[in-house]
Parts: C-alpha cells; sequence; structure tokens
C-alpha cells in the first residue's frame, strides 16, 4: 500500500491535539468537581464578612487558587487536586488569618468555617493545626487511606485491597499468605455481591478491565482480578460505602477511588525490596506427612519512585517502576496426589520400561509383547521437566512404596510438587502543568503485565491472570500430558 511521506508527521500531529484536547477532561475526572473545599466567613458576633477574598495554596506544588464570599459570607472551591492546602482569608477591617495544612481529599467536598477578628490587615493570625474537617454537604460513608497508613500498615502481599476490610460494613476473605497472584481481593461491602464494586483509578473506570472473559463471563465490579499499584505511588485510597452521589454510584457495592501520587517542588525518591522466603516457615502438614520436602516458597519485590519539578511552581513529574518474581508450591495447582504402579522407578531407559511393562503385567493374561508399547507411551514415561525430574514422577519414591510385602503389580501414592510462578512489571509516568490559576494539565500512564502459571491446573480449569498491556490477556495452560506451554491470546 502506498504512503505519503508526510502521512506520519500529520498521524502524529492529530494525535498530539487530540491529546492536548481531551487532556483538560481527563485532569478534571481525576480531581472532580466534588474534590474541594468550601466553607463561611463571620466576624466576632456571628454576622458573615461579604467580599472576603480567599486564597488557597498546594503546599508542595506551589498551586493557588483565590476565590470570594459572596453577600452571604459563603465561599466555595472545587477541582481542587488532593494535597494539603494552606488557606488565608483576607479582608479590610480585620486581621489575616493563615490555616495551615487542611487536607484536601478525592471526591469530597470539606467545609472549613472561620471567624475573622477585628484588626489591621496587616496583622494576621496563623493556625498551623486545626480541627478534623467534615463534610457537611455530603450524606456519603467515607473511609480514606493516606499515603502513611498504605505504606505504613502491613499485608501480606501489599496489596491496597487488603486494608480495605478495616472499614465498618466491609467484609472478605483473607487472601493466601502466598497467593500465586497480585493477591488482590474483592470485598462485600454491606451485604452486597463482591462483584458489586466500582473501581476508579485516577479518574478513570477501571471497573470492570480485567474481570471478564470467555469462559467466565461477568459484567460486575470485582478486584479480584484487577490492577494492584504499588503502595509507593499512590496519594490515597478512598472507600465509599453508602449514600453516595450519582457521579460515583456505578454499583450496588462499595465505591474504591484511587489516586496516584505526584511531582512536587522538592526532587524526591525511593527504593526499596521486601522478600517472603521458605527458609522462615514451617513445613505443611500434609507434605510433611507424605514424606515431602519444604517446598519452594519464595516471593521478592522491588522498585522506585522519583518525582519533582521540571519548572518550579509549574511542571511536575512523578516516575515508578516495581518487579516482582514469586515461586511458590503451597497452592493448590502446584501440587496434586496420584497413585502410580510401585513398580515404576527412575530407570526410564528402555531397557527399564521394558522391565516395568513386565513386572507389571498380570500372568494371567498370557505373554507380555514388548514391541506393542506405544512409542508416545514411551516418549511421555521418559520426558523430563527442566529439572530433570520426570514428568511422571517414579512410584517407588513414594514412602507408601517401602512398606514391606509390597507388590509391583500393586500402587502406592506419590505426591507431586511443581512450583507456581507469578512475574509482575509496573511502572507509570504522570505528568502536571499549570498554565493558569484556573487551567490545568494532567497526564497519566500506567503499565502492568503479571502472568501467573499454575502448572499442575487441569486442562480446563485455566491458569488465567491479568495482563493488562493495551488492555490485552495473556492466558497460561498447563498441559497435563506434555511440558508447559504458553499462550498469548
Amino acid at each position: 500500500m502506498w504512503r505519503s511521506p508526510t502521512a506520519a508527521p500529520l498521524v502524529r500531529l492529530l494525535v498530539v491535539s487530540v491529546a492536548f484536547y481531551l487532556a483538560p477532561s481527563l485532569g478534571l475526572a481525576q480531581s472532580g468537581a466534588n474534590t474541594g473545599l468550601q466553607g463561611r466567613v463571620s466576624d466576632p458576633t456571628g454576622a458573615v464578612v461579604p467580599g472576603t477574598t480567599v486564597t488557597l495554596v498546594k503546599a508542595d506544588t506551589g498551586e493557588r487558587r483565590v476565590v470570594t464570599t459572596n453577600e452571604s459570607g459563603d465561599w466555595e472551591a472545587r477541582f481542587l487536586t488532593p494535597g494539603t492546602y494552606q488557606v488565608i482569608f483576607e479582608r479590610a477591617g480585620f486581621k489575616k488569618l493563615v490555616r495551615d495544612g487542611i487536607v484536601v481529599s478525592t471526591a469530597e467536598i470539606a467545609t472549613l468555617n472561620v471567624a475573622l477578628e477585628v484588626g489591621d490587615v496587616a496583622q494576621s493570625i496563623e493556625v498551623v493545626a486545626g480541627a478534623e474537617l467534615v463534610s457537611s454537604s455530603s450524606a456519603t460513608v467515607v473511609r480514606t487511606l493516606d499515603r502513611k497508613e498504605l505504606e505504613a500498615l502491613p499485608t501480606s502481599s501489599r496489596n491496597f485491597t487488603q486494608l480495605l476490610m478495616i472499614e465498618t460494613g466491609v467484609e472478605a476473605d483473607i487472601s493466601e499468605l502466598l497467593d500465586n497472584s497480585n493477591a488482590s481481593i474483592s470485598p462485600s461491602v454491606n451485604g452486597a455481591r463482591t462483584t458489586n464494586n466500582s473501581f476508579v483509578y485516577n479518574g478513570v473506570d477501571t471497573t470492570s478491565l480485567l474481570c471478564c472473559n470467555s469462559r467466565t463471563a461477568s459484567s460486575g465490579g470485582t478486584l479480584s482480578r484487577n490492577i494492584a499499584p504499588a503502595p509507593e505511588t499512590l496519594e490515597e485510597v478512598k472507600l465509599q460505602t453508602s449514600l453516595y452521589d450519582a457521579a460515583t454510584g456505578r454499583n450496588g457495592g462499595g465505591n474504591f477511588v484511587l489516586v496516584s501520587k505526584s511531582g512536587t517542588n522538592e526532587l524526591r525518591g525511593t527504593l526499596y525490596h521486601y522478600l517472603q522466603n521458605d527458609r522462615l516457615i514451617a513445613n505443611e502438614f500434609f507434605l510433611n506427612r507424605a514424606g515431602v520436602e519444604r517446598p519452594i516458597l519464595r516471593r521478592n519485590e522491588g522498585g522506585g519512585t522519583i518525582g519533582g519539578p521540571i519548572i518550579r511552581n509549574r511542571t511536575f513529574f512523578f516516575g515508578s517502576y516495581q518487579a516482582t518474581r514469586a515461586k511458590t508450591s503451597f497452592v493448590d495447582n502446584a501440587s496434586t496426589i496420584l497413585r502410580l504402579p510401585a513398580a515404576l522407578t527412575d530407570d526410564r531407559s528402555d531397557a527399564g520400561i521394558n522391565r516395568f511393562a513386565t513386572a507389571i503385567w498380570r500372568p494371567t493374561s498370557g505373554p507380555v509383547n514388548l514391541s506393542l508399547i506405544n512409542p508416545v507411551s514411551r516418549a511421555l514415561w521418559q520426558a523430563r521437566f527442566p529439572d530433570g525430574s520426570y514428568l511422571i514422577p517414579s512410584g517407588a519414591n513414594g514412602r507408601d512404596c517401602r512398606k514391606s510385602g509390597q507388590q509391583l503389580f500393586e500402587s502406592c501414592q506419590v505426591v507431586i510438587v511443581i512450583p507456581a510462578t507469578f512475574t509482575q512489571d509496573q511502572f507509570g509516568v504522570n505528568i502536571d502543568h499549570n498554565f493558569t490559576a484556573t487551567s490545568r494539565f494532567s497526564g497519566r500512564y500506567f503499565f502492568t503485565n503479571q502472568p501467573s502459571i499454575d502448572p499442575l491446573a487441569s486442562s480446563r480449569a485455566v491458569s488465567r491472570y491479568e495482563s493488562n498491556r493495551d488492555t490485552r490477556q495473556r492466558t497460561f495452560f498447563a498441559d497435563s500430558h506434555s511440558n508447559l506451554r504458553g499462550h498469548d491470546g
């Protein structure tokens, strides 16, 4: 097909133009019309003070917003970015009042009422710490997890979903210590189904992003098959359990809103590494009883973040990366129990297989014809895994096969353990630019690729786990009759 040499630059220009056209709406989706502050200004007698200038300054980026109280002394500032603000009140005939440490949270209009003191405007009163703000304009039941809680509270796999159960009315099963995944759980909120939740990440509805596939069709909102950003990348997680407005109430369960961190005027970064190892735990009871040594159980998570200014008080960036490498035998699809012929040994040569066939052949069935052994069956008996172990284990290695008087044609119980693996790579880049006090651009990009392999899953019980690469899924199959195979679908 012929293509004009000028087509590529025109396409790039069109893409960039569309991106900047959509950027304001994306930024508004993240902060939202329901994110901001409001309040009333009065004098010492309780009378309202109209015409008061209210200046809001974001502490870490210098972002400013100026509003004025109306005839009723009320003021309101919406579409603020979450974070800590300094709020300044100024009016002729009154002392300037400065309130520091005012926290703005996602999807919440908090109320800040103040009383000005009579005096010279050159005089100022600064309040460093105050009472916790209350959202008086909404009846929504809200629980917010800030960055300190997300990073400090312990979880088995550093997944924010495991912290959601601390809220009243939220219930979920505790995830396995080393689940072969990112261990996300989908809670039940106020008795609703676990698939009746809503999930919003940086203003984008990702409720059903990865919950559905051809085998398990579902239109609900489950968090158990969804993205799980690293705690070091999250500014806050907000859980709304009831009485939320139509802007966020897609489903009848819980509404979960995630906001990632942004860059600030200071260059900051973090490096971290977390590990779990089988040397720190005891063997599983039934494996120990079957004579199987303590299986492999390892999980390593490491990464880093960096953020700072590109142009001070105007343009900021934040980037992150996390890698997870996990291998575990403590999941159902990593072990199985078989009954195999006691005569099967580790000698898988042609002569050894002939001896095995002769040993299990019952004399009453007539003479054995070794030439009739199917070549495919012979190849399966000799097939090995990459670590050298046989695909079909030896029955003579099982504890039950060492009993005295065991006949060669009898069977014995064998426990097979093949570690399941989970690999994750996720990274994100955030860009924020303030054009004016009321015009802002915010760009968010998040990528995660996190396949898992369950080696002993049945051919129908496919081990599929989310791989969010351009909204595609990667599905891995475990074939019980051959070596592991991967399928990209």
